[in-house]
C-alpha cells in the first residue's frame, strides 16, 4: 500500500469524506495521522465529545494493525505492518473502517473477540471495559500480544450500534486474510 492522507468533500453524495490513511502503520504514524485527524474534526467543529470517541476508536483500529496485522510482501517481523483507516460522515453519524492483512493463525480468537462484542449489550460492554479496565490483567480472550483487551472494548463502547468486521481471503497473500473492521460513533 502506498501511504496517502486524504481530506476531500465528496459533494455528489450524502456522505463526507473526513479522513483517509493507507499505508505504513507504526506508533509515531499513529501519532502523526492523529493530529491530522483531530485537527480535521476541529475545523469541521465536530462536538468535543462525538471527537473524542472518533479519536479514541482511530486510534484504536490503528493500533489493531500494529498489533495484528501481517506486514505486505516479506514476513519479517520486524517489517512495519500496514493498513487503511478511513473515516466519514453520513448524516449525524461517523464511520471508521479499518483494512489489514493477518494471519490466517491468528484469526480465530480475533474472530471470536469481534463476534462476542457483537453480541454483548451496552451496558454488558461497559461492564466488561470497566472490569478489565480495574484488573488490567491478561485474560483468557486478550490479545495474544499480551494485552488486556481493552482495544475492541472501546471501539465498542464508543460505538452506536454493534461492530462490524469481515475475514476474506486473499489470493494474492498466501496465508494471510483480510480483515475489514466498521464501527459507528454519533
Amino acid at each position: 500500500m502506498n501511504a496517502n492522507v486524504a481530506h476531500r468533500m465528496m459533494p455528489e453524495s450524502s456522505e463526507r469524506e473526513i479522513f483517509s490513511y493507507s499505508g505504513a502503520v507504526s506508533a509515531s504514524i499513529v501519532g502523526a495521522t492523529g493530529e491530522s485527524l483531530r485537527a480535521r474534526l476541529a475545523a469541521l467543529n465536530v462536538e468535543s465529545h462525538r471527537a473524542r470517541k472518533i479519536f479514541s476508536s482511530f486510534v484504536e483500529l490503528a493500533y489493531n494493525i500494529i498489533h495484528h496485522g501481517e506486514p505486505e510482501g516479506a514476513r519479517d517481523v520486524k517489517i512495519v505492518r500496514c493498513g487503511a483507516i478511513e473515516v466519514w460522515q453520513e448524516d449525524q453519524r461517523y464511520h471508521l473502517r479499518s483494512r489489514s492483512l493477518i494471519s490466517a493463525v491468528n484469526a480465530p480468537p480475533i474472530e471470536q473477540r469481534l463476534a462476542a462484542l457483537r453480541d454483548l449489550t451496552p451496558e454488558q460492554i461497559r461492564f466488561e471495559f470497566r472490569l478489565r479496565l480495574t484488573n488490567l490483567q491478561y485474560t483468557e480472550d486478550a490479545s495474544p500480544t499480551g494485552g488486556a483487551g481493552l482495544g475492541l472494548l472501546t471501539i465498542a463502547r464508543n460505538a452506536v450500534e454493534p461492530i462490524d468486521f469481515e475475514l476474506m481471503p486473499v489470493p494474492s497473500h498466501d496465508g494471510r486474510l483480510q480483515l475489514t473492521i466498521h464501527t459507528v460513533v454519533q
